[in-house]
């Protein structure tokens, strides 16, 4: 994606394969134009593995969440095809993928699991929110965008109900990807 000369794409990935509960997890750090890329593992799952870490020169993560207005306008332009004005994804400085028991994984954008930080905003809030069928987002080349899944209303500051994202919801990015046809102007990457 960092090296495609395509605006708004889509690539698959490989699905992250469940972390497990206090096993594995995954973290991104965006600092001084560069993102950092640490893998964390061992019986608590608190073990950096130093041959795993990357490093990314101009890429900033982001996610498809944070606010209602960023998922709502994601959700107009590439599930629907309709024109927007305003931001349809939110840079952020950390992205953390970790396990959540035998459930699907959960992305997070703040650094500390401490109960007194406020998770209840933006994809921090549920446990099992990346159900994304191995699908990022690409605006620019450069921010690459984890999209948060969530279940309870199509779009909203927590992400992009599944369905529309790795489901057979109408429209949804994964049926787009199976028939080739992106809506909002977007493209493979």
């Amino acid at each position: 994606m960092l090296s495609s000369d395509k605006k708004n794409c889509f690539v698959k990935y490989d699905p992250i394969p469940n972390l497990g509960l206090r096993g594995t997890s995954i973290e991104f750090h965006y600092e001084n134009g560069q993102t950092t890329m640490l893998v964390y593992g061992g019986a608590d799952g608190r073990k950096l593995i130093p041959e795993l870490a990357t490093k990314f020169d101009k890429m900033i993560p982001c996610v498809v969440a944070g606010s209602d207005q960023v998922a709502e306008n994601f959700f107009s332009k590439f599930i629907e095809g309709k024109d927007v004005s305003g931001n349809y994804f939110q840079p952020v400085n950390y992205v953390r993928i970790l396990g959540c028991g035998d459930e699907i994984n959960r992305i997070m954008t703040v650094e500390n699991d401490d109960p007194q930080v406020h998770l209840d905003h933006g994809p921090n809030r549920y446990c099992n929110n990346l159900n994304d069928g191995g699908i990022l987002f690409s605006p620019d080349n450069q921010r690459i965008c984890f999209i948060p899944t969530a279940g309870n209303v199509p779009m909203g500051q927590d992400g992009i109900d599944q369905d529309y994202v790795s489901g057979e919801g109408d429209g949804s990015l994964a049926l787009q990807f199976s028939n080739g046809a992106f809506k909002g102007g977007a493209t493979k990457c």
